[in-house]
């Protein structure tokens, strides 16, 4: 099989320069209105690493750096405010880019190379996303009970407020 490892790294900066203007553009994708470049490309760098070792190695069971990259990439996003279906449009941008950078050496391929190159980039993304996913809902539903747990003080407060109150009341 023919090697789209070597293009893709060599694409590497172009591939995320491509990605953050169509990102920064793209109006479904709000919360990234005053974030920094950095802040915005995050982990970008680290999937497209893990994807040119799986495309190096033709092999689909190499995600170690992916689940990595995904996971903080998750956690980061939620802590931005991100919606997900903004994370979504993110990877289904990358995607975009991602073949169409490596367009012109599909049409160099054969129809099986192409097809088990899409497999394995397909493969790639699914699983960066789905581990994104992850870590973005996790992260979450950690906010979500810590706001519960301020909910439950406040609450006491203020039950502590009300029965002070009415003892005061029935005092005077």
């Amino acid at each position: 099989m023919r090697d789209f490892s070597q293009p893709l790294f060599d694409n590497k900066e172009k591939i995320i320069e491509i990605w953050l203007k169509k990102i920064c553009e793209d109006s479904r994708v709000e919360s990234t209105e005053g974030l920094s470049k950095l802040a915005i490309i995050d982990h970008l760098d680290h999937v497209l690493t893990a994807l040119t070792t799986v495309l190096a190695q033709h092999r689909e069971d190499n995600f170690k750096t992916i689940v990595e990259a995904s996971l903080s990439h998750g956690i980061l996003r939620a802590e931005q405010g991100f919606d997900a279906s903004e994370i979504a449009r993110e990877y289904h941008l990358f995607r975009q880019v991602i073949f169409s950078t490596l367009e012109d050496y599909f049409l160099e391929s054969s129809p099986s190379e192409i097809m088990q190159v899409i497999r394995l980039i397909n493969s790639v993304v699914d699983e960066a996303i789905a581990r994104c996913f992850n870590s973005y809902t996790q992260q979450r539903i950690q906010e979500l009970e810590n706001i519960q747990n301020q909910l439950a003080l406040h609450n006491q407060e203020l039950s502590r407020f009300v029965r002070t109150s009415q003892e005061n009341i029935s005092f005077l």
